[in-house]
């Protein structure tokens, strides 16, 4: 609006809202005071000033985000010249600590199409400055024009650009706005990316998820005529809005018009037209005479013109663009993200198939369709057999067609793995080393492969090949571990986990009922079940989990069988038998328990016969020290203390030995921290409370250094949850209540969130929300005592809820009422209502002694558990109530 139009409008807007008519005089005035600075009120003179260790050379440039300017470094350490990116008061606020929180995955962006960011910080006077290389180029569709480019050289210029945008998206870096002016073109003919991953710092806080949701409300980084649906209605966005983004760019570099005409429109109108209408199809839109004012480019050109800057005729022009580059721009400008190319990789592919003159994979493969892209690639092959055919008949000429057909099959499945392969290469699975830091850069990657995946599925047919359904198998199944798989790093997501491992389970049924002695298939049916069996134990599901790992478990039994000496399948089957223990432990089996972890460790050991650490024996040498894990807590439950602490001990330096190699991780690393936290529960069995809090601070230090390098890591965040609650029932043994009490609460904020994930947690959540109690009780805070012991009861009773059968769950609620009859005892000695207070003692304690009873006589409570209930009986407060 015009100043005098915005007073009107204000004027009536306070009648309805006063609020906000002010919120939005604010807002102006803030604006005003942006275009002041921009104008160099503030600091007139540029050159020569500094920022950090950069000095400024000269402008650039000046636009919405602020000024650029042109800098180099003032000490001569970096010879290069830089840009300076001096940011406007709406994007100043704090910054330098958001640099360091998201910065260094954006300056690790390296890619040849990617300009680097290198930098950020505030000045002594409150300037919040970007570092970034500098490019000294034209912008994408202005230098294509310059140089005539042809629409093929224009599709491979783009594909150079798709190239650099993949890159980031593997790292979970979206750009969020994308347009010719951030795609610039050196003198070289190299086009670099800038101010990629720019609106993620802007916006990004410690808590900020990897894709960030930008609400009407905040502030938006956005050209509107490239912004996506999503973005444009305030949505959180992810890569797919950087895809609608590209297929705008596409579509003005083929055409010279943007998709729709938003120049004259105002606000709701642009958002109806690109949430609501169709764009016109690039072949059609050529013909119309070209009105690009809006860049800066002269407007009204004619049709002709805009087909001469490509190196055509208009009708030419119109033939080159029908058809298949009309679907693949359209399909990049799907209203909904599902619509669209699931990625830049996937974006990339199809120019690439265009290029090569095979078929795309955004149209429907027809048969007149793929005949004709037969055609187009192998004109002189169909011709001669055109003669063949009226010379010798249609049987030869049958023949060969039948070859083709075979040969394009073969050729369509060849290039669909790759294309899979494309979408999960920023996606390694966990259970390999993965980089540190890297769960929170693959976020957005897991929402893109799935994405892709799930076209890919549903595009499969009735009788898809084999390999190809192995190969999109064992992708979901690498997405669920990255999703919520609990003992590996991941983002959290146990439901998404779920649905992709059953996909993939789904999938490899297919395969084996196809191929039912192909052993990869069977391996990798039996490694998507356990996967399945892990997700639904720690969903407190346990009848389906050992559906699952029974049957996993007969086919790796199978399958190391016939080949005994496969170190991969024999790992796999002692994982399976201590899932199996540890379902044995859930219910209460003892003997089954037991039987189950020798077994596993008989294996590990046999594997794991004669190696010394290295690259290839790491794996089968952490399996062994998680087989020492599990034999020294079975020891504990029988009773076996000392036997179980030297094999803690032997786990905790062969964790160490592992730890020091080179080819160390995160996942090598968390193993390393678990050990310590087992040997400090030994420990603590046998009363060493010293040594045992010694034990539990290492497992706290290295957890939460784990977690330091990978925060939205979920298995990281409960690692250092469980540290903390050992460590802190060594202190409550050892009457350190305040520390006790510092250390539970600790826990408690790591793990309630993530029981919300995965049921299974409650367990300790219930144990802790007690131990809260026991040391507030201790401390004579008997009302917050009250509080937490009742938090204790529903998490047991919520767990049982799920499962009536969870042995564990029952003891917490057992041990959980004695503690709270030992608060009312405390309550009593210290003289608060003494008489209600030794009455509801009795009533838990009865209600403690008849669910250990029943546990007993059923043969549920273990030799090394009946210790933990004598020290409670120890403790209990005696000569209080009668």
């Amino acid at each position: 609006m015009a100043p005098a139009q915005r007073t009107a409008f204000l004027a009536e807007l306070a009648a309805d809202d006063a609020a906000l008519a002010a919120e939005v005089r604010g807002l102006l005035a803030a604006d005003a005071e942006a275009e002041d600075f921009l104008e160099g009120g503030a600091h007139p003179a540029w050159a020569g000033r500094r920022f950090g260790p950069w000095r400024v050379v000269g402008e650039v440039a000046r636009g919405g985000m602020g000024i650029v300017l042109l800098g180099e470094r003032a000490d001569g350490r970096y010879d290069a010249r830089v840009a300076i990116k001096v940011l406007n008061t709406a994007y100043r606020d704090g910054l330098a600590a958001r640099f360091r929180t998201e910065g260094r995955i954006l300056a690790e962006l390296d890619h040849p199409n990617i300009a680097r960011l290198y930098d950020a910080g505030e000045t002594h006077d409150g300037l919040s400055y970007l570092v970034m290389e500098y490019v000294d180029g034209d912008r994408l569709d202005v230098w294509a024009d310059a140089q005539r480019l042809d629409v093929r050289g224009r599709l491979e210029l783009f594909r150079t650009v798709l190239e650099g945008v993949a890159a980031a998206h593997a790292r979970g870096v979206v750009h969020r706005d994308l347009k010719p002016s951030n795609i610039l073109v050196t003198t070289a003919g190299v086009p670099k990316l800038v101010d990629f991953g720019i609106a993620k710092l802007l916006h990004a806080s410690p808590a900020a998820d990897a894709t960030i949701a930008l609400t009407r409300t905040a502030l938006r980084v956005m050209t509107p005529e490239y912004a996506s649906p999503e973005q444009i209605r305030g949505l959180p966005v992810d890569a797919s809005s950087d895809v609608y983004s590209l297929g705008v760019v596409l579509y003005r570099l083929l055409t010279g018009h943007p998709p729709y005409a938003l120049a004259d429109t105002e606000p709701g109108v642009a958002e109806r037209i690109v949430c609501e209408q169709s764009p016109r199809r690039p072949s059609d839109v050529v013909t119309r005479p070209l009105s690009v004012a809006s860049e800066g480019r002269a407007p009204e050109e004619s049709a002709e013109r805009a087909a001469e800057l490509r190196s055509s005729t208009r009708d030419r022009l119109q033939r080159t663009l029908r058809g298949d580059l009309d679907t693949i721009v359209l399909t990049a400008l799907g209203k909904e993200p599902g619509e669209r190319y699931a990625s830049a990789a996937a974006f990339a592919e199809d120019i690439g198939r265009y290029l090569e003159g095979r078929a795309i994979l955004a149209r429907a493969p027809s048969l007149t369709y793929r005949a004709s892209r037969v055609l187009r690639r192998r004109w002189k092959a169909v011709v001669t057999a055109g003669v063949l055919l009226m010379t010798t008949g249609g049987a030869l000429w049958q023949a060969r067609l039948a070859a083709e057909q075979r040969a394009q099959a073969e050729s369509n499945r060849a290039e669909l793995e790759r294309l899979v392969g494309d979408v999960l290469s920023g996606l390694s699975p966990y259970a390999q080393e993965a980089p540190s830091g890297a769960t929170a850069a693959r976020a957005a990657a897991v929402t893109t492969a799935l994405r892709s995946l799930d076209q890919l599925a549903r595009g499969l047919g009735s009788e898809p090949d084999a390999a190809l359904l192995g190969t999109l198998a064992g992708a979901y199944f690498n997405v669920g571990l990255v999703e919520g798989h609990p003992s590996n790093p991941n983002l959290g997501n146990a439901r998404g986990a779920r649905e992709s491992f059953r996909t993939a389970e789904g999938l490899w049924e297919r395969v084996v009922r196809a191929q039912p002695r192909d052993p990869d298939a069977r391996f990798g049916h039996a490694q998507a079940r356990m996967a399945l069996g892990d997700s639904y134990l720690f969903g407190a599901r346990n009848d389906s989990a050992a559906l699952y790992y029974g049957q996993a478990a007969a086919t790796l039994d199978s399958l190391h069988a016939e080949a005994p000496d496969d170190a991969v399948v024999a790992g796999q089957l002692s994982n399976a038998a201590y899932r199996l223990a540890a379902i044995a432990d859930s219910e209460g089996r003892l003997d089954d328990m037991v039987g189950w972890m020798q077994r596993g460790l008989a294996i590990d050991e046999r594997n794991a016969e004669g190696l010394e650490p290295g690259a290839q024996a790491d794996q089968r040498l952490a399996n062994l020290v998680n087989s020492r894990r599990n034999v020294g807590y079975a020891l504990g439950k029988v009773g076996r203390l000392e036997e179980a602490l030297a094999v803690q001990r032997a786990a905790v330096r062969l964790a160490d030995s592992l730890v020091d190699l080179p080819t160390a991780g995160p996942v090598t690393r968390s193993l390393r921290a678990y050990q310590y936290e087992q040997l400090g529960w030994r420990l603590l069995e046998l009363d060493r409370l010293e040594e045992a809090d010694i034990a539990l601070s290492r497992a706290v230090d290295l957890a939460e250094a784990n977690r330091r390098e990978d925060p939205s890591n979920a298995s990281a965040t409960v690692a250092v949850g469980t540290a903390y609650e050992g460590r802190g029932q060594a202190r409550i043994k050892a009457d350190r209540w305040e520390e006790a009490l510092s250390d539970h609460r600790r826990a408690l904020a790591l793990l309630e969130p993530q029981a919300e994930a995965w049921p299974s947690l409650g367990f300790i959540v219930s144990q802790i929300h007690r131990e809260i109690g026991e040391s507030l009780g201790a401390l004579g805070r008997f009302e917050e005592a009250e509080a937490a012991h009742r938090s204790a009861f529903a998490g047991a009773e919520a767990l049982l809820a799920l499962d009536t059968a969870h042995v564990p769950a029952r003891k917490v609620l057992a041990v959980s009422h004695f503690a709270y009859a030992r608060l009312q005892r405390q309550r009593a000695r210290a003289g608060v209502e003494p008489a209600a207070a030794c009455a509801a003692a009795r009533v838990a304690e009865d209600r403690a002694r008849a669910l250990w009873t029943a546990l007993a006589d059923a043969g549920q409570v273990f030799p090394g558990e009946a210790l933990i209930w004598e020290d409670f009986e120890q403790r209990m407060p005696e000569g209080v109530c009668p």
